[in-house]
C-alpha cells in the first residue's frame, strides 16, 4: 500500500522531474548536506539542515541567505578589522566574511545550531573564527531560552507562540567578559528583541570601540522582552553620535521619522 502511495505521489502530484531532482538534492533540502556558496572570489562550504528551517532552506534556494547585507559588511571590512557576529545561527555571515578580516568572534547560544555552524569551520579549516556557545547580555548569567526548532532563526528570550518551541537554558555573558580589550571594527546583531540588551548592557564597550553596527530592530519583541522600551536603543545612538540608516526607509534617521512600529534592519555608524 506504500509503494503504490509513493508511485502515485510521485506521477501525479510531485510530477518525476521533480521527485527526481528532489533525490538528486538539487532543488530542494531534504536533508543534511553540504553546500558550496560562491562569494566574489571563494567558495565557502556550509552545512545545511533541513530541520532548522528558513536560513538554511534561503541559502540552498537562492546561493546565498541576505546578499545585500552581507555585501554591506564586506565593504565595512579589510585584513586589519575584526567582525563580531551576535546571533550567528548557522555562521553563514562569519563563514564568508572570514577571508576579508583579521578576525571573526561568533556568538550562537542553541547547542545544535551551534554544532552545525562548529562543522561548516572545520570543513573549511578557518583559523580565524572564534566560537562562542554562548548568548550576549548586560551580565553572566543563565536564562530560559526559546528554540523554535524547526525555525531556528526566530529562537528568542521571547516567549514565542509557537508548538514548535522548546524551552532551554542557555548562557549570558558581557563582550567585555568574553573580548576583554579585543577591538569590534564591525558588529552584526540579529537577536530577535534582545538587541536593546546586547547594546545599552554592553554600552561602555561600544562607545569605547565605536563600531559599525549592522542591527536587525524588532519594537514589539523589544517591548515584549520588557528590560527597555523600543526607542532607547536608538537614542543612545543618536545621543552618543552615531548615525542611524534605515533599510526600510532607505534614509538616515531622526529621532523624528523613528519608524516605532515596523521591524527594519540597521546601519548605524559613528561620527566622523
Amino acid at each position: 500500500m506504500k509503494t503504490t502511495t509513493l508511485i502515485y505521489n510521485v506521477l501525479f502530484k510531485e510530477g518525476i522531474v521533480n521527485f527526481i531532482k528532489r533525490k538528486r538534492n538539487i532543488t530542494f533540502l531534504d536533508s543534511k548536506t553540504i553546500f558550496t556558496i560562491n562569494y566574489r572570489d571563494k567558495k565557502t562550504k556550509i552545512v545545511l539542515n533541513r530541520k532548522f528551517g528558513h536560513v538554511d532552506l534561503k541559502i540552498f534556494k537562492n546561493g546565498i541567505y541576505e546578499k545585500e547585507i552581507v555585501d554591506d559588511i564586506f565593504n565595512e571590512l579589510d585584513s586589519s578589522k575584526n567582525f563580531v557576529d551576535i546571533g550567528a545561527n548557522i555562521g553563514q555571515h562569519s563563514l564568508l566574511m572570514a577571508s576579508y578580516c583579521k578576525n571573526v568572534y561568533s556568538f550562537e547560544p542553541i547547542p545544535a545550531v551551534f554544532k552545525q555552524f562548529k562543522e561548516s569551520v572545520g570543513l573549511n579549516n578557518y583559523k580565524n573564527i572564534h566560537l562562542f556557545n554562548t548568548a550576549v547580555g548586560s551580565k553572566k548569567e543563565e536564562k530560559s531560552f526559546n528554540f523554535v526548532t524547526n525555525h531556528a532563526g526566530t529562537s528568542s528570550f521571547v516567549e514565542r507562540e509557537n508548538p514548535n518551541s522548546e524551552v532551554m537554558t542557555v548562557h549570558i555573558d558581557t563582550l567585555q567578559n568574553l573580548l576583554g580589550d579585543t577591538k569590534i571594527d564591525v558588529l552584526k546583531l540579529d537577536v530577535e528583541g534582545y538587541e536593546s540588551v546586547v547594546i545599552l548592557g554592553n554600552k561602555e564597550k561600544i562607545l569605547r570601540d565605536k563600531p559599525v553596527i549592522f542591527m536587525e530592530y524588532n519594537p514589539d519583541w523589544i517591548e515584549k522582552e520588557g528590560s527597555f522600551t523600543r526607542n532607547e536603543v536608538f537614542d543612545f545612538f543618536i545621543d552618543n553620535d552615531f548615525t542611524v540608516f534605515s533599510r526600510n526607509n532607505n534614509k538616515t534617521l531622526s529621532k523624528a521619522d523613528l519608524d516605532t512600529n515596523s521591524q527594519d534592519n540597521w546601519i548605524i555608524k559613528p561620527a566622523l
